[in-house]
């Protein structure tokens, strides 16, 4: 991965030299007979030459070497895009638990406030039926006791009837 800068860098530094040496674009095919009028075989000196094919072999050589460049760059263009994608798909699903989790808080406090209400209910509805007893059992103490008075009365006043003859 970490080949593709150096070697577009290589291959651009290439070219570049190649520019100053002049030589002719395109070059000859098979299919022309006649070689380029600026460098006849018979004008080239043995160096000329051997500079020639050095830069030939060079220039397959970076061809290559950009072919290959070419292929990492689709390569992490497509893992690029790839990486994207999923960074885009985890991106929704964290908005999504986030708003599940927004929304299972809010139902937490909602529940909790039921709760909390309902144990104040619960409280004061002990309170009150503790109340009612107390007060039942101060209602039934004086109906005894008022029960008790009257029964009194009643023996009283028979056994004063008795006594009257």
């Amino acid at each position: 991965m970490k080949r593709f800068p150096a070697t577009l860098m290589l291959c651009s530094l290439t070219l570049t030299s190649c520019q100053y040496l002049r030589l002719p674009e395109p070059y000859p095919t098979d299919d022309e007979a006649r070689p380029s009028s600026a460098y006849s075989a018979a004008e080239m000196s043995p160096m000329q030459q051997t500079a020639k094919s050095t830069l030939l072999a060079d220039n397959e050589q970076l061809r290559d070497q950009l072919s290959l460049a070419l292929e990492d760059r689709r390569k992490l263009t497509t893992a690029l895009s790839q990486e994207q994608d999923e960074l885009t798909q985890l991106r929704q699903q964290c908005k999504d638990r986030e708003d599940a989790i927004a929304q299972l808080s809010e139902q937490l406090a909602s529940t909790k406030k039921q709760l909390a209400d309902m144990t104040a209910e619960r409280d004061k509805m002990a309170n009150d039926r503790k109340a009612l007893a107390e007060m039942y059992a101060l209602e039934k103490k004086q109906r005894l006791a008022f029960e008790k008075e009257l029964l009194e009365r009643e023996i009283a006043e028979r056994t004063h009837q008795r006594d009257q003859p």
